[in-house]
């Protein structure tokens, strides 16, 4: 057989079978076309180039060399090794969401904890940190839907590198649409769901992880139930001095040395200090004169202190002593509610005295009336003598200066 193999042209006069990558009528060799292959001598068309191969030139009889690079898809009849466009070009870019390796006939999604966040590329990354990404279950033949998108992690949730789905909500938060939301309050949540109530007790608020938190306490002079959301008062005439109370009966009548108002709402506090509170009190009575108390929860008049001595207690409800002291020229023995005048002849120049015996006698050459507080000097023509409670007149025939105790 004369065959004439063709150099150069793509056409050559031939009476029998094609060459491999050419085509022939039984006359007539055409050489295939870029983008197409014939791999043997039998059969009279050119075929598409392989998926995942390109056929860049013409009279190709193998595209096993040919492999497509790495972040496109050849998808059938490729004449560039990166197709863009699947119509004219037999392939496309990778889409984003998935990764092309070298030689892919079809786009592959990326798998769950991977994102590919761009076209054209050839393998996936790790999600980052603060992301979370979740592979879709749409087929990807040729790269359809989406998928291995960086989602951002959600408020209440813990995203490191490589969370493949929408992780699961912090204790205290529950799963809510594509996020987190704080746990509802009187309940606790654990795993993004509603783990159940909280305990009695305990008044939970908003985000809690524990049936008994710390935090939430139900506070003295209140109750809470199984799953409260907030912490009613004990009803009227009654308190609660514990925390911790889990329902109404748990408070108690009014207690002595308490205030009870009987007004809805209100809540028993400590007799203040100063005053004392008889059993059922509504309102405090004061400490009497002469009496004061720093202390609470006072029940009879009996046991106010008695104001100490070298201090005076002038007025009721007394809870201080400060600023109280005796005057100048007195004394306040103990329980004092009146302050007691140094004796004439004597003075006082300080605050704060007790007995008579912290007046001091008046020296010569001054006087002191009932109640000094400092000594007066004598007048000329007078005199003073030692403990005088009021000058002397000089008698005839003699004289004095002023403060002269002669």
């Amino acid at each position: 057989m004369n065959a004439i193999q063709p150099v150069g042209t793509q056409f050559a006069t031939y009476n029998g079978p094609a060459y491999p990558g050419y085509t022939s009528d039984g006359a007539t060799n055409r050489a295939c076309e870029p983008g197409t292959y014939r791999p043997g001598v039998y059969g009279e068309a050119c075929l598409p180039c392989p998926r995942g191969r390109y056929c860049p030139r013409t009279a190709m009889s193998s595209a096993d060399a040919y492999r497509c690079t790495g972040g496109h898809h050849c998808s059938g009849g490729a004449k560039s090794p990166a197709p863009v466009t699947l119509a004219s070009d037999g392939g496309t870019r990778c889409p984003r969401g998935s990764y092309c390796e070298a030689g892919a006939y079809d786009a592959m999604r990326c798998p769950d904890g991977y994102v590919a966040s761009e076209e054209g590329l050839a393998r996936c990354s790790a999600c980052p940190e603060g992301f979370y990404c979740p592979a879709t279950s749409a087929a990807w033949n040729g790269g359809s839907g989406e998928g291995g998108t960086a989602r951002a992690c959600p408020s209440g949730a813990t995203c490191g590198g490589g969370v493949p789905a929408l992780p699961v909500c912090d204790p205290g938060w529950l799963a809510s649409g594509s996020g987190c939301t704080p746990c509802p309050w009187g309940s606790y949540c654990r795993g993004g769901k509603v783990a159940g109530l909280c305990t009695a007790g305990y008044a939970c608020r908003w985000g809690q992880s524990e049936p008994d938190p710390w935090d939430s306490v139900c506070i003295a002079g209140s109750y809470c139930p199984h799953g409260a959301t907030s912490a009613p008062v004990c009803p009227s005439g009654t308190m609660s001095t514990a925390t911790g109370a889990k329902q109404a009966s748990d408070c108690t009548a009014c207690q002595p040395g308490w205030l009870c108002p009987v007004r809805r709402g209100a809540v028993a506090t400590p007799c203040p200090a100063g005053h004392y509170c008889p059993l059922g009190s509504e309102d405090a009575v004061p400490c009497p004169l002469g009496s004061w108390s720093a202390e609470e929860l006072l029940v009879t008049a009996q046991e106010c202190a008695p104001c100490k001595a070298g201090y005076l207690c002038n007025s009721t409800g007394l809870a201080s002593l400060n600023g109280l002291e005796c005057p100048l020229g007195h004394f306040c023995p103990l329980a004092a509610s009146e302050p007691l005048a140094c004796p004439a002849g004597t003075y006082r120049n300080d605050t704060g005295g007790e007995d008579e015996l912290d007046c001091s006698r008046c020296p010569p050459g001054a006087y002191c009336p009932v109640g000094t507080g400092a000594p007066i000097p004598c007048q000329a023509g007078t005199y003073c003598t030692v403990g005088s409670a009021a000058p002397r007149t000089v008698p005839g025939g003699s004289y004095s200066n002023e403060g002269t105790g002669l």
